[in-house]
């Protein structure tokens, strides 16, 4: 498949990468279509991350904020407050917004779960992930088992939490949302987190009641 170079055109900013505000040359970064398709930390470390937000947000700058974005473990911790600060409220960085290219190379990152390490094989969509009801099967099969199985399955399965059992889950949700979708240590790092599609589906069924 013919790669199509595509080009971010990143404003200089006191949040800036390497250039001091207000002085050199705007940088441009190059990435493929497929590394926006699929990104990993690295990519988004060098088109995102690195020229927009470690000139405040490194050791070297002083930690702005008491915030570091210079490791996986540090960024993926601080995904859900990266995702409302530089994609909703758009805040940050401070003194120049993300292009659109950026944006979408970010966004496109935390919906496919803050992949540290992007896989030869690219996993496409589910697209019965996000039709019909959203029931216990669905939950089951299209999250738990996909993601979580490999730790929280049958009588083995870690600290006790069997994801497979439809009556343990509904007495764990709140521990399983906050771990998942909120502090985002699950599933373990450096595994990806549930997708933005895994989340929403998620966080669905347990509005819905969590119907068996």
């Amino acid at each position: 498949m013919r790669v199509l170079l595509l080009t971010a055109a990143l404003a200089l900013s006191a949040c800036n990468y390497n250039n001091p505000k207000g002085g050199g040359a705007e940088p441009v970064v190059q990435f493929s279509a497929e590394e926006l398709a699929s990104p990993d930390f690295k990519v988004v470390l060098r088109t995102v991350i690195g020229p927009k937000c470690l000139g405040c947000h490194s050791l070297e700058k002083g930690n702005k904020g008491s915030t570091n974005l210079e490791t996986y473990a540090n960024v993926r911790a601080l995904g859900n407050r990266i995702d409302f600060r530089a994609l909703q409220k758009k805040d940050m960085p401070s003194d120049s917004r993300l292009s659109p290219a950026q944006e979408l190379m970010l966004r496109t990152w935390i919906d496919n779960g803050f992949v540290e390490i992007s896989a030869v094989v690219v996993e496409k969509p589910d697209p019965a992930l996000t039709q019909g009801v959203n029931d216990w099967a669905k939950i089951r099969d299209k999250v738990f088992s996909k993601k979580c199985a490999g730790c929280h399955q049958g009588a083995t399965a870690a600290k006790g939490l069997d994801l497979s059992d439809v009556k343990m889950v509904r007495e764990n949700m709140e521990l399983i949302l906050n771990r998942s979708i909120k502090q985002l240590d699950m599933p373990t790092p450096p595994l990806a987190a549930l997708t933005g599609r895994e989340r929403r589906v998620l966080l669905d069924w347990y509005a819905a009641g969590m119907p068996e």
